[in-house]
């Protein structure tokens, strides 16, 4: 096991400066969706992952196997409060942007599609919460936007892996060619 970097650290020698997309997993305790989040992050080009200390390790040999191996080769940090993480992230320059359910009241949500369109080419971390109670009411307040992925009414939600793999690839979508 490599030596844990703070996540501010780990994400100025992961992502540089200009345009990246990282993920903040708040109380994801669920190893198969660990796993998961660290393949959707690898296929969409994510630069680190970072978890709160309330979070599953990644390391647990189902999640590297869930993972595809991606677990141990994409820069990741976990601990800390989520609080904490959104805050690395913020004074790293990047857009905190809350996914919660398409019918959450903690606050009005954008949908991603329309959020995209007006903010291509930025530094983004998503902010995934744990399935069933979702984001904190804290995470969401701090987050710069709050957004959801447009689904149909007779769905509630997306399991956490899933949304995840929606929202980053709305995210490195590339532009709409449409005139």
């Amino acid at each position: 096991r490599l030596p844990a970097k703070p996540p501010r650290e780990l994400l100025a020698e992961s992502c540089g400066g200009g345009a990246a997309t990282v993920i903040i997993g708040e109380q994801i305790t669920n190893l198969d969706n660990i796993g998961a989040i660290f393949r959707n992050a690898a296929a969409f080009g994510a630069r680190a992952v970072l978890f709160d200390e309330r979070s599953a390790d990644p390391y647990y040999r189902k999640a590297i196997r869930v993972s595809g191996g991606h677990a141990l080769v994409l820069p990741f940090a976990r601990g800390g409060t989520s609080l904490d993480c959104i805050a690395a992230a913020k004074a790293e320059g990047f857009l905190v942007l809350a996914l919660v359910t398409p019918f959450s009241d903690k606050r009005p949500p954008r949908s991603i599609v329309d959020w995209r369109a007006a903010h291509r080419d930025r530094r983004v971390a998503l902010l995934l919460g744990a399935e069933g109670p979702g984001l904190s009411r804290a995470a969401v307040d701090l987050a710069d936007a709050v957004l959801t992925i447009p689904i149909l009414h007779n769905v509630d939600s997306l399991n956490v892996a899933t949304a995840c793999a929606v929202a980053l690839h709305e995210l490195n979508r590339a532009p709409s060619r449409r005139a």
